[in-house]
């Protein structure tokens, strides 16, 4: 299943369906003791302030494929359940919503793509461990900039980079789909906990 990728629940989805949504992500938080989320009403505020920061995610994508559940799947078995942490449930399903906050659990919220609730900060956390992962070099926890290109275009980060341009059995290459994916989740999910936005991956 593919997803688009989105930077607001009005940006996601239709009116009557993100006021649903909203008041599912209420509940949810509301039920754990979390500070509320709540997004201007105006679909075209929201268009707005989506192509802003739109623009900061430093990544071509902005829909993610089947191979964000093998991905997963190799993120869980290096990293283990706990360590994982939002990637388990991409093994699952690629519909997920990541609200602002810190907190590293699952939150369950009926009414919502995928049923559950992970914060913003829990998918910064996992992908730069993810990225590790991948054979990304970090510098402070980061990947450099200057390499992001790099890896959006699928291309090797140095001609010492070990990675494999061999297929999986699933048909795709650490290249030119685990990377850019991995970078596509790192980078809507910097600029939604930055700028204290949901992060929304809806299916299309």
């Amino acid at each position: 299943m593919s997803a688009g990728l989105f930077l607001g629940i009005r940006a996601a989805f239709p009116p009557e369906d993100a006021d649903r949504v909203l008041a599912a992500i209420s509940s949810a938080l509301a039920a754990e003791n979390l500070p509320p989320y709540e997004e201007p009403w105006d679909p075209d505020v929201a268009e707005t302030k989506y192509n802003e920061l739109r623009a900061q995610a430093r990544t071509k994508l902005d829909v993610l494929g089947p191979p964000v559940q093998p991905l997963a799947r190799i993120i869980v078995r290096s990293r283990g359940t706990t360590g994982a942490g939002p990637f388990r449930d991409f093994t699952l399903t690629t519909e997920r919503i990541f609200v602002p906050g810190d907190w590293m659990q699952r939150i369950e919220a009926p009414g919502t793509p995928g049923r559950a609730l992970w914060s913003t900060g829990s998918l910064v956390a996992a992908v730069k461990s993810a990225g590790l992962t991948l054979g990304l070099p970090m510098v402070s926890g980061e990947v450099p900039a200057e390499m992001l290109p790099k890896i959006d275009k699928g291309k090797k980060l140095s001609k010492n980079d070990p990675v494999s341009p061999d297929e999986d059995e699933h048909n795709f290459t650490m290249l030119a789909h685990y990377r850019p994916t991995w970078l596509a989740l790192a980078e809507f999910s910097r600029v939604a906990h930055a700028n204290q936005i949901a992060f929304v991956l809806a299916a299309g």
